[in-house]
């Protein structure tokens, strides 16, 4: 998708993100405050949320 040679495909790294973290590091200063659950986020747009123990 991306044109990488299969050097670079076999190099990547998979870091998984737990946005639903109550720890107050990256995603704070992403949303930009530390008052934003996002295990308690719902979409009313979509209707999806909220994020369970265990998602993926």
């Amino acid at each position: 998708v991306h044109g990488l040679s299969k050097k670079q495909l076999a190099s990547r790294e998979v870091v998984i993100i737990d946005i639903a973290s109550t720890v107050r590091d990256y995603w704070s200063y992403a949303v930009g405050t530390s008052h934003v659950d996002l295990s308690k986020f719902k979409s009313l747009r979509t209707n999806r949320g909220l994020l369970r123990g265990g998602w993926q």
